[in-house]
């Protein structure tokens, strides 16, 4: 997927960590299978505001902490059509343990 992370307010407690410049603009559908068959899994009805509009991915990294990743969909045309269109973000950050399903 490539891209790098950037923050919208460096240094602010309210920052977020996006993953821009991805290369080929892939849909939202090529985000979540390259997530799926790279180890990610999925964290389901996470229903926090900050998450909501977007699918949660968990995976736990090299020295024991977890990444949480969130691909918010373009929900413009309604049902199923965010599938093929690119995602409108896409987060990134740590959580302290395992981002367990509620």
């Amino acid at each position: 997927m490539g891209g790098k992370i950037t923050y919208t307010k460096p240094g602010n407690p309210d920052s977020e960590a996006l993953i821009a410049g991805r290369k080929g603009n892939p849909t939202f559908g090529d985000v979540d299978l390259l997530l799926y068959r790279n180890g990610w899994d999925p964290i389901f009805l996470n229903m926090s505001k900050e998450h909501r509009g977007g699918d949660d991915y968990k995976h736990q990294g090299k020295y024991d902490n977890w990444y949480h990743v969130t691909v918010f969909r373009d929900e413009s045309e309604g049902g199923f059509s965010y599938f093929n269109k690119p995602p409108t973000k896409i987060t990134i950050h740590c959580d302290n343990g395992n981002p367990q399903n509620p």
